[in-house]
């Protein structure tokens, strides 16, 4: 198997941080954000409410007011 196996020149993290977004829904704690955004990069979060299982003025709030600097609460939402 290992002879006929495709040339892999990217790591599974490599993978990952390229093809997969996160997003804030489900996740009101600061700390779980400012984590993704240091793995993942405040280019790979966005913004998203699961309505009609989460109150959307609550995710607003929370993106609102986590102390994130502008350019990165613009990038987000």
């Amino acid at each position: 198997f290992i002879d006929i196996r495709p040339n892999i020149r990217k790591t599974p993290s490599e993978v990952l941080l390229s093809n997969v977004h996160m997003t804030t829904s489900g996740r009101f704690s600061k700390t779980t954000l400012d984590y993704v955004i240091s793995i993942m990069g405040k280019d790979r979060v966005l913004l998203a409410t699961d309505y009609p299982y989460e109150d959307l003025h609550q995710s607003m709030d929370f993106i609102r007011n986590c102390g994130l600097k502008e350019e990165v609460l613009r990038k987000i939402c």
